[in-house]
């Protein structure tokens, strides 16, 4: 059985503009799958 947790969550950086974080854990093994940070929502950690 497979069973992931997704996490995307946006935040502001002076002078640089709006960032955006998206993870993806594995629950089974709690390893990391996927984690990017991106200045757009269209990475490959939001296609998932």
């Amino acid at each position: 059985m497979q069973s992931w947790q997704t996490d995307f969550t946006y935040f502001h950086i002076v002078n640089w503009g709006w960032y955006f974080a998206g993870g993806v854990l594995d629950d089974y093994s709690r390893y990391s799958i996927c984690f990017e940070l991106m200045d757009k929502m269209d990475g490959p950690a939001s296609r998932i």
